[in-house]
């Protein structure tokens, strides 16, 4: 399954909204997002530039290191076991491309 590098961003767990995300479509993923990087629209850390791609940029606000995953294509002609298997058991190589991010992503809200 793929896992987030955190190293990647050099991050740790975020509870401060540390994390800010660009989601580039409202599929299911944006749950996932959520989730795991506690980002959301309530807090300014979770926005969405509908491009209509299976794509997402995220950038540590601390450092200001950011990047955007694009999924590759899953292999064709797979039913849904195989589909299950192939997005848990491959490497997040095999999974998504990372890319410059393309737009500048928030800063951090100020406190009230």
């Amino acid at each position: 399954m793929f896992q987030i590098d955190y190293d990647l961003l050099e991050l740790t767990f975020s509870k401060d909204e540390q994390v800010a995300c660009i989601s580039e479509n409202d599929t299911c993923n944006v749950g996932a997002i959520q989730v795991v990087l506690c980002c959301s629209i309530g807090k300014g850390n979770l926005l969405f530039y509908m491009t209509g791609k299976q794509a997402s940029s995220f950038q540590n606000r601390k450092t200001g290191i950011s990047v955007r995953l694009v999924p590759k294509p899953k292999p064709l002609e797979m039913d849904c076991n195989e589909f299950f298997d192939y997005y848990h058991n491959c490497s997040n190589e095999e999974m998504c491309e990372v890319k410059k991010t393309r737009s500048p992503l928030p800063g951090m809200r100020p406190s009230v």
